[in-house]
């Protein structure tokens, strides 16, 4: 008995070119993908999401008490929050969590998720994306505590103190100086 395989090779072909092609976007848009079985706990990455997390793709499925111990500490409450509501609302969610790589480093990552629901309509998983934002982080960090450097200088110093726009416009004015208002 023989049998025509060639339209089950090609379709496994055509399957094989899509995943290499996902994981080849993933790669290149360092976005990462998730998924969670609630029955189980079990939590499977992309290996994408391993390699920005540090760590090595051929390691066993997380359980979600790994993946909690990889959020930075003051993070796992809110995210336990806001995954339960997730669950009892059915909804999508955003989270920017601060993590903890494998390395023991601290970064910041944008989670995005929503249920996966069963023939009955009950949640039987999640699943959503990760991305990565530390510079950004660490950028914005970086501005805050220059602005605030700046408002306290110009707070403390008894001359007035403004800057303007190239075009001529102001962009600061101290409002008091010496504990009089100018206008």
């Amino acid at each position: 008995m023989a049998r025509d395989i060639t339209q089950r090779k090609r379709a496994e072909e055509a399957l094989r070119a899509s995943e290499a092609e996902l994981k080849e976007a993933q790669r290149v848009a360092r976005l990462g993908s998730w998924s969670m079985d609630v029955k189980t706990g079990q939590v499977a990455w992309s290996d994408e999401l391993y390699r920005m997390m540090g760590f090595d793709p051929s390691r066993p499925p997380l359980s979600i008490l790994r993946t909690w111990a990889d959020l930075h500490a003051r993070e796992l409450g809110a995210a336990q929050h806001r995954l339960g509501q997730h669950r009892a609302y059915r909804r999508a969610y955003e989270l920017q969590l601060e993590t903890v790589r494998a390395d023991g480093s601290n970064g910041w990552m944008l989670a995005r998720g929503e249920p996966v629901l069963d023939a009955h309509g009950a949640i039987a998983g999640l699943r959503g994306i990760a991305r990565i934002f530390s510079a950004r982080k660490q950028a914005e960090a970086a501005r805050h505590e220059s602005e605030t450097a700046f408002q306290t200088l110009a707070d403390s110093v008894p001359q007035m103190v403004w800057m303007c726009t190239p075009d001529g416009l102001n962009a600061y004015f101290q409002p008091a100086v010496g504990g009089v208002h100018r206008e």
